[in-house]
């Protein structure tokens, strides 16, 4: 018999991680909800937005958001999935633990071989560089393996001999390997005879053999129990758990635990208070089991009440409201179920009830079992109707025989009433599945309808797309003859550039012979000063020579005149004498004035030579001046070009920059165009996209409907076997309990007759007590005198005679 298992669910459906359908997306249940995936499951496991659970055949299956690749189907435009779907990688191992992280997953088979998928970014898969994987991929672990936990952004896991390995994200210390950095392949941590590992959203709890209680990692909310909020990078174990023997923990945005009594203690931050240390919390039962989400939590208690503590914004305590509890509440609506296990998402929980038979099954069993029960009472009818037949009791027997079977035959018509009454049922059902199916009939029409209506709407879009197809080779046209110009212009450009340097080289070369020159114009204007001041001395000596050649007339007129006194005084010969000493005297110092004279016209000599020489070098600067003049003068009309050129290349470089703006903006006009192709064909894929999808949904819903058309007629066919077989079986029902009637009535009228019989031979009997009594009571008159008893005995012997 095929069995499945009973699935409650609650809280908020924002990407299909319940698993019922793309109707029930963006949906709410604040209470919980009941339905069945068909299949018997073993273990369920909840992450911040997908969820999946391992079959009793050891399959796996996935639901939710598949935006990082965490539900393992390797479909990369699928991004989230209603339905439980099959990680078909997998299908070759039994699968026997399974865990959900926030973007990732982790499974182990049956050999202890680790899988992980999903988000890789912070390392969290354990294996390779890369920053996700669609597909289940074997972490590199020489050690068999037997539970994973996945948490945010880290994962931990447990070997057969006790050892447990991390890897991910250690940016709060979560790894507790003694640093922060992110570890991208397994390490072995230092703790021995681990029992259970919790990895939370930045946080990790272990429990070793011992009832032990470790914790590293974020302590933002108090959430490692160590009575502070200082976070760690080691394990530090949890003081206030060392006398408790704890047997299961759980992690999420804050921690908790259940003892081996039962109790259930909590730490951390949020609506239900701020708990530094483990606290305990008031249930009226004992806890079995719990979990943990994103600031809630549950729990199980031996009854199979589920319990709800902390934040209930989108339902996930599954009250019925959006009230947040500070104390563990019962939920009303599971006190008649009986939960085994529970797993918390981001917001939302998914939880397992009892096994039990498929729907159809039941269908089929009942009416079969009510029909074997009514065989089987019948039966015992017809036994017990024989054995009264055949049995020789007296009244009392035969009265309580017949009130069996009268108690026997309002039981039968009893089960009559209620095969009628689920006949009638069946035969609502049949109306009603009846009444489905001309609904999905009309459904089917409507949806081929709506399919050829939407083909007219593809043909129409195909057009619009070979429409823009068409203006968008256009496009293409405009922008190759645009990207021609472009070239073009980026060659003229490129040119006129080329052109501008070899111009400015040119510049730069007369600058440089405009230096040079300068630097000799200006060693000239130095040379020129330097002749100037010398002519200007020579100029200055050339002043004291008039005056010297004045001192030599005067010189020489006086001598003249002293010749001609000499003469007069020879002549006159007076006074020769007295005057003579004075005039040998003067004549001593004629050669002196002589040699002046001499000294004097020799200077005079060497600066007329040097006046010379000076005057031609004069002339040769002069010369040199007016070549340097002119080779300025050249210069400044090179200068002059070269300024006109630079000018006009100025204007080139404007007339360029001008070109180079009109080319950026046909460039931004050219990106425009190709931004809004791009996005022509992005609206163009995504419309095709979108109509695929559309279509796809339609054919799927289509088919399914098909498929629920073709079931609800199998059902309705065997609902007409069973409601038909019903017929024949009341039909022999009736039969029987009309052939049990009228043995009845035949018992009844032997009844009747043996109890007038009966009433006859009691008159008798008691007509022959009271005869027997006269004649005892007369007997013992006539012989009071008699004391014997034996004689009394005998007498009466004789009197009623021996039984």
């Amino acid at each position: 018999m095929e069995k499945y298992t009973e699935v409650f669910y609650w809280g908020s459906d924002s990407t299909g991680q319940l698993g019922i359908g793309d109707r029930s997306i963006g949906k709410v249940y604040p209470s919980p909800k009941c339905c069945s995936f068909s299949v018997q499951i073993k273990k369920i496991s909840c992450g911040e937005e997908h969820a999946g659970f391992i079959a009793a055949n050891g399959y796996l299956y996935t639901m939710g958001s598949n935006k990082q690749g965490q539900l393992g189907t390797n479909n990369p435009t699928q991004k989230y999935a209603s339905r439980p779907v099959l990680v078909d990688s997998l299908v070759d191992y039994q699968i026997i633990d399974f865990s959900c992280g926030s973007c990732h997953s982790g499974a182990i088979s049956t050999s202890g071989v680790v899988f992980t998928w999903g988000s890789n970014t912070y390392g969290a898969l354990g294996v390779l560089d890369i920053d996700f994987s669609m597909l289940p991929m074997k972490v590199p672990l020489q050690a068999v393996c037997k539970s994973i936990s996945c948490g945010g952004r880290h994962t931990g896991v447990l070997s057969e001999d006790g050892c447990l390995y991390m890897w991910g994200s250690g940016e709060a210390g979560q790894l507790g390997l003694g640093s922060r950095a992110i570890q991208k392949s397994p390490v072995i941590t230092s703790l021995k005879n681990v029992l259970q590992v919790a990895c939370g959203v930045f946080h990790t709890l272990v429990l070793l053999e011992s009832y032990e209680v470790f914790s590293t990692g974020g302590n933002s909310f108090g959430q490692l129990g160590l009575g502070n909020k200082e976070s760690t990078c080691s394990f530090v174990k949890i003081p206030g758990l060392s006398d408790k023997d704890v047997t299961k923990i759980a992690a999420g945005q804050h921690s908790g635990c259940i003892t081996a009594t039962g109790e259930l203690w909590i730490w951390g931050t949020y609506y239900f208070g701020e708990f530094l240390v483990p606290t305990k919390l008031s249930c009226s039962a004992k806890q079995v089991d719990l979990a943990i989400g994103l600031g809630y939590g549950t729990s199980i208690d031996r009854n199979g009440i589920v319990w709800s503590w902390g934040s209930n914004s989108t339902g996930c305590l599954g009250t019925g409201d959006q009230e947040s509890k500070s104390q563990p509440y019962p939920i009303l609506d599971l006190q008649n179920k009986s939960v085994t296990q529970i797993s918390c998402g981001g917001n939302f929980v998914i939880a397992l009830g009892k096994e039990g038979e498929n729907f159809k099954q039941k269908i089929e069993r009942e009416p079969r079992q009510n029909n074997k029960d009514l065989l089987i009472c019948l039966e015992e009818m017809k036994k017990e109707i024989a054995r009264l037949q055949k049995g020789s009791g007296g009244l009392e027997e035969l009265t309580y025989k017949l009130e069996q079977s009268k108690i026997k035959h309002n039981h039968l018509q009893t089960l009559c009433l209620e095969e009628q009454r689920q006949k009638e049922h069946l035969e609502i059902i049949v109306q009603n599945l009846a009444g489905e199916k001309d609904r999905i009939i009309e459904k089917y029409e409507g949806l081929i309808k709506d399919l050829e209506e939407k083909k007219g709407f593809v043909m129409s879009l195909q057009t619009l797309c070979l429409e823009e197809q068409r203006q968008k080779e256009h496009l293409e046209i405009i922008v190759q003859n645009l990207a021609g110009e472009k070239d073009r212009i980026i060659e003229k450009y490129e040119g006129l550039i080329k052109d501008l340097e070899e111009k400015k080289g040119f510049v730069m070369s007369v600058r440089n012979e405009l230096n040079q020159n300068a630097g000799q114009i200006e060693e000239l204007r130095r040379v020129n000063e330097a002749l100037k001041r010398q002519i200007d001395l020579i100029q200055g000596e050339n002043k004291e020579i008039p005056e010297l050649k004045a001192k030599i007339k005067l010189l020489e007129e006086e001598v003249k005149e002293k010749y001609g006194e000499l003469e007069n005084i020879k002549s006159n010969s007076v006074g020769i004498q007295n005057h003579n000493s004075v005039l040998a005297q003067e004549i001593k110092d004629i050669p002196v004035f002589l040699g002046k004279i001499t000294s004097l016209e020799t200077l005079l000599a060497d600066s007329e030579k040097e006046k010379n020489v000076a005057t031609q070098r004069i002339h040769k600067l002069i010369e040199e001046n007016a070549e340097l003049v002119r080779r300025n003068k050249e210069l400044n009309d090179n200068i002059s070009k070269a300024n006109k050129g630079n000018t006009e290349l100025h204007l080139k470089v404007q007339e360029l920059e001008i070109e180079k703006a009109r080319s950026a903006e046909l460039s931004l006009i050219i990106r425009e165009l190709e931004n809004k192709l791009t996005t022509l064909d992005n609206q163009n894929f995504l419309k095709m996209e979108s109509l695929s999808k559309d279509i796809s949904e339609m054919q799927e819903s289509a088919k399914s409907s098909c498929k629920e058309a073709d079931y609800y007629k199998e059902i309705y066919e065997e609902t007409e076997k069973i409601v038909k077989k019903l017929k024949n079986d009341l039909k022999n029902c009736h039969e029987n309990l009309e052939e049990q009637k009228r043995i009845n009535k035949g018992l009844e009228k032997e009844l009747n007759s043996q109890s007038s019989k009966n009433q006859e031979i009691l008159g008798e009997i008691q007509r022959e007590l009271y005869s027997r009594a006269e004649s005892y009571k007369s007997l013992n008159n006539s012989f009071k005198t008699k004391t014997n008893k034996s004689f009394q005995e005998d007498d009466i012997t004789q009197l009623y005679g021996k039984p």
